[in-house]
């Protein structure tokens, strides 16, 4: 079974979602870097000097699982195909932004896999109104290989 047919779309998030996941990745870097140097130096109390760090990043990935779970729960923070074009559904799970495929004029995409952001950036152009913007995070999320296939089957080319 697809990840849209277990969670009823596919999973979005917006440019915050992009910082914050480069902002955690950044933080687990130097929490390493500032642990190696403990472990390196050898200062007194390094022990409790390590453990705080690491309870701080433990913590955001707690919080990080919560979100998603909340995300999950409300059905938020998805991208939902329709016969005649998409939606895109905000943290509470209310209709946030569409678009139908015959007011589509293009579709523009931006990928991001390094060490630090692992993203993939849809806009899709509208007619008569600003563009629809889509972050896709991971290195291959399953938005992009979905998304590229309603537009070939609707006549676009990203």
């Amino acid at each position: 079974m697809t990840a849209a047919g277990r969670s009823g779309g596919y999973p979005v998030a917006g440019t915050t979602g992009a910082l914050v996941q480069a902002g955690l990745r950044m933080l687990v870097l130097l929490i390493a870097v500032f642990v190696g140097a403990l472990i390196w130096i050898r200062p007194q109390n390094s022990v409790i000097k390590g453990a705080v760090p690491v309870a701080v990043l433990l913590g955001l990935y707690g919080l990080r699982l919560v979100w998603r779970a909340f995300l999950t729960r409300r059905g938020g923070g998805r991208c939902h195909f329709r016969p005649d074009g998409l939606v895109v559904t905000g943290p509470s799970g209310r209709i946030r932004d569409g678009v139908s495929w015959a007011n589509v004029t293009g579709i523009k995409r931006m990928s991001s896999v390094d060490l630090l952001m692992c993203f993939h950036r849809f806009e899709i152009g509208r007619r008569g109104t600003s563009p629809l913007v889509l972050v896709a995070l991971g290195a291959q999320p399953p938005l992009v290989a979905a998304l590229e296939a309603e537009a070939a089957r609707n006549g676009l080319r990203g």
